[in-house]
């Protein structure tokens, strides 16, 4: 019996869908996976995804709703946005376009994990969602974990007012260098770019 997880040829989304791996192995699909404009894909099910290509934005969206482990080699975005309640196991490089924490994205909470790096330029953004008390997280795990923002920020939805303690800040590590960020833009009541 071959051990191997089945593959799969590159896909390219143009239109809306959803890809459910339920147990079993990871499936690999063996070249990229581009979400072109207009197209919402959805990963979901219990097994992971693993690609050994890139996966390529092109003002789609994709959601890593899975909990299974999302691997592919990069994701890049030239527009679009990347969310979702599940793990990603790569480097992310937004060029334009967003990332937005939550099953659905915009107006929806959750907690969008990345083992890996996070790089958002000035053209992009992070997008998270407020609800009463809860709020969407972007979590980083791994060792080599870092994140270069320079995005905007965008506060969407509206928080109930918490009583808060602020804490010290840990101290900075040697040869690291800290970057002000600009202020967020706050969109209550819904967050449209």
């Amino acid at each position: 019996m071959d051990p191997t997880p089945p593959r799969t040829p590159p896909i390219h989304f143009n239109d809306n869908g959803l890809l459910s791996v339920v147990g079993g192995p990871a499936i690999t699909v063996s070249g990229p996976i581009t979400v072109n404009s207009g197209s919402t894909i959805t990963l979901a099910g219990s097994g992971g995804v693993n690609t050994p290509g890139d996966v390529l934005l092109y003002g789609g969206a994709l959601y890593q709703n899975s909990s299974g482990t999302f691997t592919p080699t990069r994701i890049s975005s030239k527009g679009g946005t990347l969310g979702g309640t599940g793990t990603i196991a790569t480097n992310l490089s937004l060029d334009l376009g967003s990332i937005s924490p939550g099953s659905a994205g915009v107006g929806s909470i959750g907690t969008l994990t990345v083992q890996g790096s996070v790089t958002i330029p000035a053209s992009g953004g992070l997008d998270i969602d407020f609800l009463g008390t809860s709020h969407d997280l972007l979590a980083m795990t791994g060792t080599n974990r870092t994140l270069n923002f320079q995005g905007k920020l965008n506060i969407c939805g509206s928080a109930t007012p918490v009583r808060t303690r602020l804490l010290p800040a840990p101290p900075v590590c040697a040869g690291a260098t800290s970057r002000s960020m600009p202020p967020p833009r706050v969109r209550p009541h819904g967050c449209v770019r």
